[in-house]
């Protein structure tokens, strides 16, 4: 029998069974670890396929999933958002967003995942005991308000908000976000000394504090050199590095938002890379492979 006739009787056998609940919602949070993902990929591999993918992703959530006041929704089905989003929802796409900047260093992806973080930071942070709630005041009133920690095929939203706060902490030198982000810290610390192995994904977010963070300005002459220096990066692993890009069209809009870049230009006309740690900067070199040679 061919393996085509064999599928063909297969079919007609599965048709006259019980036909289980489909469940074809589209939730936010795993739609936002899939950006993320893909994000990653795109900065590994440079295939723009998966850079694709993410951004029709983040536009879908964006329009469907998202109200006027910027809180996310848990799920979409059939036209239909009206569950206001947990913890999950809002971390991860904190994440998503931070995961897009450091594949793309497009400007705008790390305004909204600076926007998002607060966001996250405003709906569900315990400022009595640390940490962030599951719920917020736009969802339903429980008995208690549990708070979730541990991590485990997914990472925790409590995790994840301490991951892409830190991030934000060296890529900007916001107080606001610092003080979120050591309060996070704190309250994760407390948790995970006795039983690290429930906390991986938040042990991540720890190195940064463990280990020195580096701050890498890139100040270009012209934006055309962002894909240069995306692909060169694509070939190298530099942990603990958080990279900010400056071109002539978006360096107002860094200065703003990580006020420590505002003297740092392109010296001669010529790509300049500014290494930093505490936001104090080494003098600046020309040479890409010498300002990783730094980072290794």
């Amino acid at each position: 029998m061919k393996i085509e006739q064999a599928l063909h009787r297969l079919l007609e056998y599965r048709s006259d069974r019980y036909r289980l609940h489909k469940d074809d919602k589209i939730l936010c949070a795993w739609n936002a670890l899939m950006i993320a993902a893909c994000a990653k990929a795109y900065q590994v591999l440079c295939d723009v396929t998966y850079l694709d993918m993410a951004e029709k992703a983040v536009k879908f959530i964006e329009e469907n999933l998202t109200d006027e006041k910027g809180i996310l929704y848990v799920s979409f089905r059939e036209g239909r958002s009206d569950i206001p989003g947990f913890l999950d929802d809002h971390a991860f796409m904190a994440w998503a967003y931070l995961a897009l900047y450091e594949a793309t260093f497009e400007i705008s992806w790390l305004r909204k995942c600076i926007d998002m973080a607060y966001k996250t930071s405003q709906l569900f942070e315990d400022m009595e005991n640390g940490g962030y709630f599951l719920y917020g005041e736009n969802n339903e009133e429980l008995i208690s308000k549990p708070k979730e920690m541990y991590d485990g095929a997914m990472p925790s939203g409590n995790s994840v908000i301490a991951y892409v706060l830190n991030r934000l902490k060296y890529l900007t030198g916001d107080p606001g976000i610092s003080e979120l982000a050591d309060r996070q810290m704190k309250f994760i610390s407390r948790n995970a000394v006795d039983h690290p192995a429930a906390y991986t994904f938040a042990l991540i977010a720890a190195m940064s504090n463990i280990y020195k963070s580096t701050q890498l300005v890139c100040v270009l002459p012209d934006s055309e050199k962002i894909v240069e220096i995306r692909s060169r990066l694509s070939g190298h692993f530099v942990p603990n590095t958080v990279i900010l890009v400056k071109t002539p069209r978006n360096q107002d809009q860094v200065a703003e938002i990580a006020e420590f870049t505002k003297g740092q230009t392109a010296k001669e006309g010529k790509p300049t890379f500014y290494l930093c740690q505490n936001y104090a900067c080494t003098e600046p070199v020309h040479s890409f492979d010498e300002a990783l040679t730094h980072l290794r």
